[in-house]
């Protein structure tokens, strides 16, 4: 064996021991938000839309999978049709596939027995791309009986809405974000291990492209999966501890405290928040407790950030005060 075959039999090795912590780690980050929503026995801050992608892209890539590892025909046929010398996927994978499939469901689940918002429900846009998919994945399976397309098709068709649900899955949960102006009630913790896996996807792209550069031409997905995960992942991290930090701030105090007003206050937070305690902190105080013993958590947020707002608007109009916020 020369030099140049071991080299690439090692770096194939290293993709594949690469691969597997990734797709590990992508199965289990939910286990974090699953518990915060126990927790807290709500669901606020989830995007109805992102569960649905969400679990369309782990459906469909537990499919591809099972067919993938399960049939020796049309793996053959598929690795001779679509795929590459580093197309391998391991029986384990189906299962860690098939594990973050159950988590994705579980996590849909909670939605129902679970508080939430009104405002939680499917929207249009995202219900017109799933019945598209499904209807595609119809279609393509019955082509097999009745016309001319092959198990390996459906495994290729399988294998690329994975990825294409996967990419787009991201996009409602930066809008929830974006208009509710809050990341509370979405884990921290589950965006920190997606990243990870991100990250580790990447990695192995690299990995593979070094041992055949053509893969990375002729199979783009899992390239471009991981620069989406590691995009949207960092706009997850700015709007958490950076752009909308200080509602977190708000949420943590009133809620972990139970609306506890201590003298202490504003020597705490005084880094976070412009605090007039000579203004209306009693009004302040029961717009909050009104607002909790409702059990109005999105509302109370609006309302506390609200009132601060108007609070800084009132004194900005008689005398040249602080920011609302003087750090994040």
């Amino acid at each position: 064996m020369s030099s140049f075959e071991t080299e690439s039999s090692t770096i194939l090795g290293l993709s594949a021991i690469v691969s597997r912590a990734s797709l590990v780690i992508s199965s289990i980050h939910l286990y974090p938000q699953i518990l915060l929503n126990k927790r807290n026995s709500s669901v606020r801050g989830l995007s109805i839309d992102y569960l649905y992608l969400n679990i369309i892209a782990c459906g469909f890539y537990s499919a591809f999978a099972i067919i993938f590892t399960t049939c020796e025909s049309t793996r053959n046929e598929y690795l001779q049709k679509y795929g590459s010398l580093n197309e391998y996927i391991h029986p384990s994978e189906a299962i860690l596939a098939i594990h973050a499939f159950c988590l994705s469901a579980f996590l849909l689940f909670q939605t129902t027995i679970y508080e939430k918002s009104v405002k939680q429900k499917l929207s249009s846009a995202s219900a017109a791309v799933i019945w598209a998919i499904l209807m595609g994945a119809v279609l393509i399976v019955l082509s097999v009986r009745y016309g001319n397309t092959t198990w390996a098709d459906v495994v290729y068709y399988f294998d690329g809405v994975g990825y294409f649900a996967a990419m787009i899955k991201y996009l409602p949960l930066v809008k929830v974000n974006s208009k509710r102006k809050s990341t509370i009630g979405w884990s921290i913790q589950s965006i920190i291990l997606d990243l990870l896996s991100g990250l580790l996807l990447g990695l192995q792209s690299i990995l593979d492209s070094t041992s055949q550069p053509s893969d990375i031409i002729m199979h783009p997905a899992k390239c471009t999966l991981a620069i989406v995960i590691i995009l949207f992942d960092l706009v997850f991290l700015y709007q958490h501890f950076v752009l909308y930090a200080y509602r977190r701030d708000f949420y943590y105090y009133h809620h972990q405290r139970k609306l506890s007003y201590s003298s202490d206050y504003d020597s705490r937070y005084s880094e976070h928040f412009s605090f007039n305690s000579n203004k209306s902190d009693n009004q302040y105080g029961a717009a909050a407790a009104v607002a909790v013993s409702a059990g109005r958590e999105e509302e109370e947020e609006e309302e506390i950030v609200d009132f601060r707002q108007d609070e800084y608007n009132n004194s900005d109009s008689n005398s040249n005060s602080n920011p609302l916020v003087t750090s994040r």
